[in-house]
């Protein structure tokens, strides 16, 4: 991370990005097909971020706490007890 800050990146990024919206303005066809991309790429960053930071912290509990871990497996053995064996998972 120190790497990226030191060069400048992220500044490097937003710049590039902002170049490429003002370009996609300048001609309405183009803002029209390609306009929204980088709002939904920043939409569906920020929706990852919050799904990861859950699974980050369920792990957490899980390797933290023997009783959670515990029902974690047997939550998952009560799903994959009603498909029929050709279908479940392994392990």
């Amino acid at each position: 991370m120190e790497g990226f800050q030191k060069a400048g990146l992220l500044a490097i990024k937003r710049a590039e990005e902002k170049k490429l919206t003002e370009f996609l303005k300048s001609d309405p066809a183009l803002y029209e097909k390609y306009g929204q991309v980088l709002p939904e790429y920043d939409s569906l960053y920020k929706e990852q971020n919050k799904i990861e930071l859950r699974q980050l912290l369920l792990r957490g509990v899980s390797y933290n706490c023997d009783l959670y871990d515990a029902a974690l497996t047997l939550h998952k053995w009560a799903l994959e007890r009603e498909k029929d064996d050709v279908d479940r998972e392994r392990g």
